[in-house]
């Protein structure tokens, strides 16, 4: 959930069980997103599941604003933001 306390779930869950993020839907959802809001969300993501085996599911987008590469674009960001993280 959008609404969970990352940082908790990721300390329940540790390594013995995938940590799957779906992050909110309606950061990509928009004409024009708000990249610098979805690269701060994915970096919290980040920061708090450390030693966790995390996956990030983006669903429940059905419009993406009338843009398709606004997936393209989030796919993009998160790559970064991992290879950033992982650096």
């Amino acid at each position: 959930s959008p609404w969970a306390d990352q940082l908790a779930m990721a300390e329940a869950l540790g390594g013995r069980f995938v940590y799957s993020r779906k992050p909110p839907p309606a950061l990509i959802a928009a004409s024009s997103s708000d990249w610098d809001a979805v690269r701060a969300d994915l970096r919290a993501t980040l920061a708090a599941s450390r030693g966790c085996v995390l996956e990030l599911v983006m669903k429940d987008n059905h419009t993406l604003g009338g843009g398709p590469r606004n997936l393209v674009e989030w796919v993009r960001i998160c790559r970064e933001e991992i290879d950033r993280a992982a650096g």
